[in-house]
């Protein structure tokens, strides 16, 4: 809930606010006549001890009974602390004004504060018939025209050193001799947008600030609402999660299905690792092909399936040379009935000494 700023609560009490609109928290400007500011030295006690020691320790400068003022204690001064005293009728009246208005206060600061401060000089400004005065950066008083002059010249009396002033005037004022010849005409304007305000003033004591339940209850369906969603979108995934589960465990088994029908063995781990062990197995047949197809294995090889379907041959002997290999075998006329014809290979047949025993060597015909 935003925040609005009220130009003074004068205007709330002629019905003529600066600003009209929905209910909100407000800030309200205050008539400072109603109240009254001390400097204090606190003693160190609790807050609550302090509370209840407040009344009877001003008893003597308030202008009524103890029990009719709110105390609100302000910020620290030097050594001193500035204590505020309102009287609890008006600070009622103002609240009721303001609820008038459709809303709610939530700070209220004395009209003075809202003058610009300078350091070393007293800013004045007269305004709907009234005085506003600003003598330091907490202090200061507001009051009709009249007497806003004679206490202007009281306090200025009582002052050690000459006091200089800046005055925000308006053509129509009528200026005291006494002022005469010591005003400084400045050109500006009051802020009522609080947002120079000193630090720690609110005049609003806090058991009597508006409760922040209304919120709650203004934000209880947005905070259902964005529950259900986050229930429905968590659904969501638990859902999803179990599908994407199903489709991986799927996915898993037909990597192991096909590394199996690839390589003739079982998939060794998870299916994560099918693609390190394919690799490797890839490099092993990669190896052994290129072994298949250098001497002598390739010349073996390519007898293999001649000497196969000879149940009467029989190898004596079998060497390898630079060209190729020499082997010695046994009834070997089936085999040389075979190989002719054959060109990926030369083929050449010697006689030994041996009776039926031949020696044959395989040289690569491609070179």
């Amino acid at each position: 809930m935003a925040t609005r700023s009220i130009e003074h609560l004068n205007q709330l009490a002629a019905g003529e606010p600066a600003s009209r609109g929905g209910a909100g928290q407000i800030d309200l400007w205050v008539p400072s006549e109603s109240v009254l500011v001390f400097e204090l030295e606190l003693p160190k006690v609790s807050r609550r001890k302090l509370d209840e020691m407040l009344p009877w320790m001003l008893e003597e400068q308030l202008l009524g009974a103890p029990n009719e003022f709110e105390f609100v204690i302000g910020p620290s001064v030097a050594a001193s602390t500035l204590v505020f005293a309102v009287p609890k009728t008006e600070l009622s009246r103002w609240q009721t004004l303001a609820q008038s208005y459709g809303g709610n206060a939530v700070r209220m600061a004395p009209d003075y504060l809202a003058l610009p401060y300078e350091e070393g000089r007293w800013t004045l400004c007269i305004d709907d018939g009234r005085m506003l005065v600003r003598t330091g950066t907490y202090t200061g008083f507001s009051a009709s025209i009249d007497a806003g002059w004679a206490q202007l010249e009281l306090l200025a009396r009582q002052q050690s050193e000459p006091v200089r002033y800046s005055f925000l005037q308006k053509s129509d004022t009528i200026v005291p001799e006494y002022f005469s010849d010591k005003l400084d005409s400045q050109i500006g304007s009051v802020n009522w947008s609080f947002t120079e305000l000193p630090l720690g003033i609110n005049l609003l004591p806090a058991r009597l600030k508006p409760k922040k339940t209304s919120g709650i209850r203004q934000w209880w369906p947005v905070a259902a609402s964005f529950a259900f969603f986050c229930l429905l979108g968590l659904s969501f995934l638990l859902v999803q999660s179990w599908v994407w589960q199903r489709d991986i465990s799927a996915l898993e088994q037909g990597v192991s299905a096909t590394y199996q029908q690839l390589f003739a063995e079982p998939l060794r781990g998870s299916a994560v690792d099918a693609k390190t062990q394919a690799q490797s197995k890839m490099s092993l047949l990669e190896h052994q092909y290129i072994t298949l197809q250098r001497p002598p294995m390739a010349q073996l090889v390519s007898l293999d399936r001649i000497f196969s379907t000879c149940a009467d041959c029989d190898m004596l002997l079998l060497e390898q040379s630079e060209k190729g290999i020499q082997i010695e075998l046994s009834e070997s006329e089936q085999i040389k009935a075979r190989l002719a014809g054959l060109t990926d290979w030369t083929y050449r047949w010697q006689s030994t000494e041996r009776e039926g025993v031949s020696r044959l060597s395989v040289e690569d015909g491609r070179q």
